[in-house]
Formats: C-alpha cells, structure tokens, sequence
C-alpha cells in the first residue's frame, strides 16, 4: 500500500471521509450513512459529502480507482494508477423537480408525460450545469464528473447520447476531464481537450 497523506479526523463517522480509504472502505462509509440519515439522505443538508461519495465511488468503481477521499474545494480526490486526480462533482436535476421525489411519492411506473418533458430538458440541463462549473475556472488539473439525476427509464437514450460530447465542449476546455453518470452507466466524455470513445461503462445504480 502507497504512502498516503494523513489528515485530522473530526470525531464523526462522516469525517471518515475526508481521510483516505480504499474504494471498499468508502462504500461501507455510504452505507452507514445512509442508514443513518434514512429517507433524508436525499434531501439533508448534512448528507451533502455523503451524496458526492456516493456519485464518485460510480467512477471510482467502473473506471478501477484504488482510494479516494472528499474534500471542500475541489469536491473529490482519487487515487488510482494515474495518481492523484481532483474531481469536482455537479448534479444536474430537473428544474421542475425537488430531489427524493421519487421517495416522497413513490410509484412503480414512469410518467410518461414527465419522460417527455425530461427528454427535451436533460442535454440543456447537463449543458448549464457543466458551463456553470466551468466558469469557475478550478484549474486545469481539476477533473469534472456530472451526475444527471434525470431518469429516463432506459428510453431515448440512442437520442440523448450522441448529443453529450456537444453539451460539455466548454467544460472541456477547462477540466482535465469531463465525465458522466447517468441511468447506470459512466461516460467519459473528454480527457485534455479530447473528445473521447463514448464507450459507457455500466455500473448498477439508481436516483438521488
């Protein structure tokens, strides 16, 4: 095992986090978390770390990453044989819709009326959220992974998914990396400017 940098470990199980842990370690962590918070993970404010792990351990699982830990600014660092990598995490989200709906009032069949509507505002929404955080220019080494929370429920994907590398070019002119979860799979959209293989990794996953 590498030598890893040590950080202070406020007596909390969620500062665990902040430390580094294996990828395992890190799932387990979640876990307990959400366990704790319940049906509030969704949605409390305390929970925020809690969810970004969450998103990052869909990369950091499908794409091999050894450890990783969160951090303030930028959210997310990974350890993988590339070294260290820094990430920022952006959900994007209806704008019409609160997060843990589905929770709040749960249902087992898609609305088909809101599947529409999801697919005209998905590629515009992950295309705002991105240029959002590229305007705040966290540096060139600083990566970007995008959780769309926008559940289209296997539909209109062959529509959505050539449309990706377009609604992220100017994050990519700013991130290292761009990449993407979305519906149970991980895209890894653009790496130093370049587009990449939309070849998407499959991860087992649901909402937020």
């Amino acid at each position: 095992m590498p030598r890893l940098p040590v950080t202070t470990k406020p007596l909390s199980f969620l500062s665990d986090l902040s430390d580094w842990q294996t990828i395992g370690k890190v799932e387990e962590t979640v876990q307990r978390g959400k366990a704790h918070f319940g049906e509030d993970f969704v949605t409390s404010r305390d929970a925020k770390t809690l969810r970004e792990a969450w998103i990052g351990l869909r990369y950091a699982t499908a794409f091999g990453c050894d450890y990783m830990r969160m951090s303030d600014a930028p959210d997310m660092e990974l350890w993988s044989a590339l070294g260290v990598r820094q990430w920022e995490i952006v959900e994007a989200l209806d704008p019409w819709r609160r997060r843990g709906d589905e929770y709040r009032n749960p249902t087992d069949e898609p609305v088909f009326d809101d599947c529409l509507r999801r697919r005209r505002e998905i590629l515009p929404t992950i295309q705002r959220r991105a240029d959002e955080k590229a305007a705040k220019r966290y540096g060139d080494r600083t990566s970007l992974l995008i959780y769309a929370n926008m559940g289209l429920y296997g539909a209109f994907r062959e529509e959505v998914e050539p449309s990706l590398h377009d609604v992220t070019s100017q994050a990519s002119q700013t991130f290292q990396e761009v990449a993407l979860y979305w519906e149970g799979r991980v895209y890894r959209l653009w790496r130093d400017q370049r587009a990449l293989k939309l070849e998407p990794t499959l991860y087992e996953g649901g909402l937020l």
